[in-house]
């Protein structure tokens, strides 16, 4: 199976988080032992405004996915998860 068309390298790191602090973001420096990060990583979050936010018939959006790409390189990137949240990293790795 080849990788989503946005990651252009041999191989991918995939990375959840779940940040269960109601207020508090998380800043976690993610590093790898071997290879470089190459490129794209795709972000996706899900979260609400709140940690007792729900999708209901009334308010269907409360929760949603936003998704980012960021452009990194190197063994290290730094990324702040965000309070009350689930988060998946997609990494491209050479």
């Amino acid at each position: 199976m080849s990788p989503p068309h946005w990651i252009q390298a041999e191989s991918s790191l995939v990375v959840y988080v779940v940040n269960q602090s109601k207020d508090k973001a998380m800043e976690t420096t993610i590093a790898l032992t071997s290879g470089q990060f190459a490129g794209n990583v795709k972000a996706a979050v899900v979260n609400g405004p709140d940690v007792t936010s729900e999708n209901t018939q009334e308010n269907p959006n409360q929760v949603g996915t936003k998704e980012d790409v960021l452009n990194v390189s190197g063994k290290t990137f730094t990324y702040t998860f965000e309070p009350h949240s689930v988060t998946a990293l997609v990494c491209a790795i050479s």
